[in-house]
């Protein structure tokens, strides 16, 4: 039977602490490109294995331009107000002009170009001092609470929070985190989730007036007196690296404690062996896979064809990268966490012109926060049964833990 006779499926939300739906192997086994429903009622193709996904994420005829995210929130209700839909359509006004994830080329090739420079692997590193103290500061509050402490909240986030806002030359909000969950999903038409973006707008609206009067050495002051974009693409910008700068560090460090310590000896490995660190991180981040939706999906510009599959103009693909790094013809034993690999091209991060524009940033604030928790928390282990843990819907463009309830011994907190 071929790609083109085949049942449509949905996308498998089923996934696991550690691994994504099984459906995704066998249909990767089977068909690597395949017919999947969408909750809308459109058919398009669902894209599992490493070469494919590749292909698709580097073709210029699969845009990202105003890419639906197509994954409902369970018992999502979507009354038909058009006064909500005019109202929604005027507060996203700045993310649809700073977004530019969601551009093709010339416009998303003006903004990477405006902020290559301030997320390179020179000037990232220069971040450094900056991420310790932030870290130092986490570790010594946790250090203070009562136990259990929950890692997330109290480290993961906070740490990940204070760099991003650091870079972008903004104050901390407490928008920038409550704003997570409907900013990553199609955005549903309620009145209590619209005051919700509108807040976040206005909060990021005032952050970018105050910088066209006080500017700083931030990101957004850069564009905004620099490159001379308008306000409502430096707000769009700040709305989108504030949310994808530390949402998906923070679920990254949270899951990375419990990877490492399903054999201690990996945990250990991250101050023993700090010159195997990097390749460490790399096969963590790969295991892992954060992101499973948002980045990922394209529309065809034109017919073509992708695997012995042809694609109609207008069609969406959905890549699966968490299927795509777990694919056996990339990697031998694919399902095995190996920190010793090479694990080059591995799609985490994306691939393309559209590939992260933070990820040396968040190789850095990785090194540096699970280092100095080693350090500080050499004990340090969940306090809960790992089958208590609750994981983000599979149906949320992210991968990530609700919270990570964790102990340590007291002694060894109290080291200096």
């Amino acid at each position: 039977m071929s790609a083109t006779e085949l049942k449509p499926v949905p996308f498998p939300t089923d996934r696991t602490l550690f691994d994504p739906p099984t459906e995704l192997g066998e249909y990767r086994r089977t068909e690597p490109i395949r017919p999947l429903q969408y909750p809308d009622g459109e058919v398009g193709w669902l894209v599992t294995s490493h070469e494919l996904a590749r292909e698709v994420l580097g073709d210029r005829r699969l845009s990202m331009k105003e890419s639906p995210r197509f994954i409902a929130r369970p018992g999502d209700q979507r009354p038909d107000r058009e006064d909500l839909r005019e109202e929604m359509h005027e507060v996203m006004a700045p993310s649809r002009a700073g977004t530019f994830i969601n551009m093709d080329a010339p416009e998303h090739t003006r903004f990477r170009r405006a902020l290559a420079g301030r997320f390179s692997v020179k000037y990232v590193a220069d971040l450094s001092e900056t991420i310790e103290d932030i870290v130092a500061g986490r570790l010594e509050a946790m250090a203070k609470a009562q136990q259990p402490v929950d890692f997330q909240s109290e480290f993961a986030v906070p740490v990940a929070l204070q760099t991003i806002c650091h870079v972008l030359g903004i104050s901390i909000q407490q928008e920038w985190n409550s704003i997570l969950e409907v900013m990553e999903v199609d955005p549903p038409l309620q009145e209590d989730l619209l005051a919700d973006y509108r807040a976040f707008r206005d909060a990021m609206r005032a952050e970018v007036r105050h910088l066209r009067e006080h500017p700083n050495d931030g990101v957004l002051s850069f564009l905004l007196h620099d490159r001379e974009m308008s306000e409502d693409e430096v707000i769009g910008v700040g709305q989108f690296l504030v949310v994808a700068g530390h949402h998906t560090t923070s679920s990254m460090l949270g899951l990375s404690v419990l990877v490492l310590q399903q054999d201690r000896d990996n945990w250990h490995a991250v101050v023993r062996d700090p010159e195997g660190l990097p390749t460490m991180l790399e096969e963590l981040v790969r295991y892992i896979t954060v992101l499973q939706l948002a980045p990922f999906t394209r529309i065809a510009l034109e017919d073509l064809e992708v695997g012995g599959v042809q694609i109609r103009a207008g069609q969406r693909v959905q890549v699966s990268a968490a299927a795509a790094n777990r694919d056996p013809a990339f990697l031998d034993r694919p399902d095995e966490f190996e920190p010793e690999r090479d694990v080059a091209g591995h799609l985490a991060f994306g691939h393309g012109v559209h590939q992260c524009l933070g990820q040396h940033l968040a190789r850095l604030e990785m090194r540096i926060a699970l280092t100095r928790l080693v350090e500080r928390f050499p004990d340090l282990r969940p306090a809960v049964p790992l089958g208590e843990l609750e994981v983000n819907p599979g149906n949320y463009p992210g991968h990530g833990l609700q919270s990570l309830p964790v102990v340590w011994d007291s002694q060894e907190g109290d080291e200096r």
